[in-house]
């Protein structure tokens, strides 16, 4: 009867269980339903197509099964802007993607006269219109009064490459703007174009090509790096700056970093707005200066490298120490030749010639010889 008993109880155990778990999934099934009940259906059939490398539009159709009289607008990405169109217009670089492209949403949403909340999102994953390649390595564009300078080393030198450009926009106007750089130029380990136009006050987007695949970018411009002029007055160094050739409207914030006698470098900000800047100084020292230039918070963002640096030095001697080393040459030289030359032409009177001595006692033996002679004579 035992047995029969704890059989009994594990059937009813197990029939609780079932109930349960169908209870549980009767539950999450009515919320669901519930949940999508007070939802808007979602767009339909969303598809792309690029306009030209830099812009794509995006289109869909309007779901269906839509409250009567409600009216509904669609909220999209990449940047959360709404529209009550089908479709919008989007730039896409391929810079700014992710390494499976562009993941776009499109909700649907409640503009009046619905009742219901935001749709689920509908996505669609878009990728640039050519394979993407890095291509280059240290892209950067110099800004100059007359042209834009834009240079880059190439990943693969055998592998030939188009640069194009435009003002970015999504307009047909701005597409049609799309024009090849002409004034390409090549230096060892290094390439480039100068741009035909001054884009200071315009974002440029720029298109880099070769026969496989592609790179698309903003322009990210920077500007030459100052020139900075030093003077000495009393015990400040003046400091003054050559300001960029563009923007002439633009203030200009100047970096200055500077070392004196091999102390750990200093750096300091200045706004000059055409004056004069000072910094202490110690005329023992030597100062190494360098200096960098950045745009004000009202104009485009730009930046320069640093500038080589200035080597400043009081009483610095005028004569290096090659050219010492090489007059002292000179000058002993000279003093040897003319020593030789004095001892050659003065030898007589310096190392006067000694007699032999053996001549002397021989005129010596003679003299006294014909002086025995004659006294015998006498």
């Amino acid at each position: 009867m035992s047995g029969s008993e704890d059989v009994g109880v594990q059937n009813i155990r197990k029939q609780e269980r079932m109930c349960l778990v169908a209870v549980f999934f009767h539950s999450v099934l009515s919320f669901a339903l519930h949940g999508e009940a007070g939802r808007l259906p979602p767009p339909t059939e969303l598809s792309h197509k690029w306009l030209d490398p830099f812009t794509v539009n995006v289109y869909w159709r309007k779901p269906s099964q839509l409250p009567d009289c409600c009216d509904v607008q669609y909220r999209h990405g990449p940047h959360n802007f709404c529209t009550e169109w089908t479709n919008f217009t989007e730039t896409l670089l391929t810079d700014e993607a992710g390494s499976s492209g562009w993941n776009i949403t499109v909700r649907t949403e409640e503009l009046q006269n619905c009742g219901k909340s935001a749709s689920a999102p509908a996505s669609i994953i878009i990728d640039a219109p050519q394979p993407r390649a890095q291509l280059v390595t240290d892209f950067k564009c110099l800004y100059r009064a007359d042209k834009t300078n834009c240079s880059w080393i190439p990943c693969d030198p055998a592998v030939n490459l188009t640069l194009s450009y435009r003002i970015c926009g999504r307009s047909a106007e701005s597409r049609q703007q799309l024009q090849e750089c002409k004034q390409s130029y090549h230096h060892p380990g290094r390439h480039g174009c100068y741009l035909s136009a001054d884009f200071v006050s315009k974002d440029v987007c720029m298109l880099l090509r070769s026969n496989a695949s592609m790179r698309t970018f903003k322009l990210q411009g920077a500007v030459d790096p100052p020139k900075l002029h030093v003077s000495v007055e009393g015990d400040k160094l003046n400091l003054s700056w050559t300001p960029p050739e563009v923007s002439n409207d633009c203030s200009w914030t100047y970096t200055l970093c500077y070392s004196k006698c091999d102390e750990r470098e200093t750096c300091k900000h200045f706004i000059p707005h055409g004056e004069t800047r000072q910094i202490a100084y110690d005329r023992r020292c030597r100062y190494e200066l360098r200096s960098q230039v950045t745009s004000g918070n009202y104009c485009r963002k730009m930046q320069s490298d640093f500038s080589a640096v200035v080597v400043h030095v009081v009483n610095e001697p005028r004569v290096s120490v090659t050219a010492m080393a090489i007059a002292v040459s000179l000058v002993l030289s000279v003093g040897v030749l003319l020593a030789c030359y004095c001892f050659r032409r003065h030898r007589a009177v310096l190392f006067p010639a000694i007699p032999d001595p053996s001549a002397i006692l021989k005129d010596m033996m003679m003299s006294g010889s014909t002086e025995i002679k004659v006294n015998k004579n006498i």
